[in-house]
C-alpha cells in the first residue's frame, strides 16, 4: 500500500448518522445526508391524484373494446362485400345504374369514422391515423 487513508479516496457524498456510507468514517459535512435525501424523495411523491390524473383520464378498457368491435364490424362488412367466386376481390354491385366494385379500404374508412368520434368521446387522445393503426392491431388471431 502507498499509505493513503480511506478518507483520501472517498468523496463522502452521503452520510448516515454522521458516518460515510461508502467508507464508514465519521464525517460532519457531507454533500447529502440520508435525511435530506428522504425529505426530497417524500416531497416528490406527494402528488394530489385528483388534480394530476383524474381530469384527463381516459376509459382505456372501453377504448380497447371499441377498437376490437370496430375491427369485427369491418370484417363482417368486408366478408359481405367479397365476390363468392374470388374472395379477395370485392363483389360487383349496381350503384347508380353502374356496375362497380367497392374497395375494401372504403368500407374500412366508413366503419372507422364514427368509431373514431366515439373513441374521442371516451377520452382517446390520438390522431385519426393512430386510431386506424390501433384498430388494425386490435384484431384477434383467427
Amino acid at each position: 500500500m502507498n499509505g493513503s487513508s480511506p478518507d483520501e479516496k472517498c468523496d463522502h457524498f452521503i452520510t448516515e448518522e454522521g458516518k460515510c456510507i461508502s467508507c464508514g468514517q465519521p464525517w460532519d459535512s457531507p454533500k447529502w445526508t440520508m435525511e435530506e435525501l428522504q425529505k426530497e424523495w417524500d416531497s416528490n411523491l406527494s402528488i394530489n391524484l385528483d388534480d394530476k390524473i383524474l381530469p384527463g383520464a381516459s376509459n382505456i378498457p372501453a377504448i380497447c373494446s371499441l377498437a376490437e368491435q370496430t375491427w369485427q364490424d369491418y370484417r363482417r362488412r368486408a366478408a359481405s362485400n367479397e365476390d363468392p367466386q374470388r374472395p379477395q376481390v370485392p363483389r360487383l354491385r349496381l350503384v347508380g345504374g353502374q356496375l362497380m366494385r367497392i374497395p375494401f379500404h372504403y368500407i374500412f374508412k366508413e366503419v372507422l369514422g364514427p368509431s373514431y368520434d366515439c373513441a374521442r368521446s371516451l377520452g382517446y387522445l390520438g390522431t385519426y391515423e393512430k386510431w386506424c393503426q390501433f384498430v388494425k392491431e386490435s384484431q384477434r388471431p383467427t
